[in-house]
């Protein structure tokens, strides 16, 4: 559930909905006392200032500081109410991740967010290998045949997309990998269709002893035809209810077999 105004590069960068004060925290929770006897299993991206895509330095001011006061009113409220005492009873998602400094991240992580977006990094980090790639090789991707080494020299090895899209993939690594690192929590890749798949439950409360997911499960994930992440912020791991499931057979070629 998306409560608030979340600004971007599709409508223009608006953080108008930062907050309303105590009638802001009011209003959040009521969402959550809607949704939770439906199911606790939701999160709630309540805006706090960010925005999607880029923008310009200082057209955005984070205030992740709003979640914790969030949760301190929904635990006062749950614990009048029911007698539990959730220290963090609101599972938050911080839409628009991309470009934030690293003491917000932290910031929002300690305050209850579970999950961030973080599309825009990722999308350009693909492109910089690509980019970078380019500018190295300049002078053979001008045609198939003929590079600084000779008019009858042939390129393929160069404009072959297989070789490009290794460099993507390269860029892609190295930023995950600051991700990853990101925040006191672990941080786990997961791949949408992993949320429907009852095998995989996500992380939540409402699972004391966390997930099997690790990195490499995204490779597991691919087999249902969806490749496109995630980045979760989880609890940190503790022994998993279950055995792991074991890893799928593999093609010829690395890739996961379909069921």
């Amino acid at each position: 559930m998306e409560i608030g105004i979340t600004g971007g590069v599709e409508d223009g960068v608006d953080n108008s909905g930062l907050s309303r004060g105590c009638k802001d925290v009011i209003y959040r929770f009521a969402v959550y006392k809607g949704l939770n006897p439906i199911s606790p299993m939701f999160t709630i991206a309540a805006a706090f200032g960010n925005v999607h895509g880029v923008y310009k330095a200082g057209n955005v001011v984070l205030k992740p500081e709003l979640l914790e006061d969030m949760q301190v009113y929904a635990r006062e409220q749950i614990k009048a109410t029911t007698g539990q005492d959730i220290e963090r009873p609101l599972n938050f998602v911080f839409h628009g991740g991309s470009g934030s400094e690293k003491h917000h991240i932290t910031t929002a992580l300690n305050a209850g967010v579970v999950k961030m977006n973080v599309d825009t990094d990722t999308q350009w980090a693909y492109w910089e290998g690509l980019l970078k790639f380019y500018k190295a090789k300049e002078g053979y991707l001008q045609g198939q045949i003929g590079n600084p080494e000779g008019e009858d020299k042939p390129n393929k090895s160069y404009y072959d997309p297989r070789k490009w899209i290794r460099e993507c993939e390269m860029t892609m690594v190295k930023t995950m990998k600051y991700i990853v690192k990101l925040g006191p929590l672990q941080m786990l890749v997961l791949c949408k269709c992993l949320y429907k798949s009852p095998l995989r439950p996500p992380s939540s409360p409402w699972m004391p002893y966390g997930t099997n997911f690790r990195l490499q499960d995204s490779y597991w994930a691919s087999s249902a035809g969806n490749y496109a992440p995630d980045i979760s912020l989880s609890r940190p791991l503790s022994p998993p209810l279950a055995p792991p499931l074991p890893p799928p057979p593999l093609s010829p070629y690395g890739f996961p077999r379909a069921p």
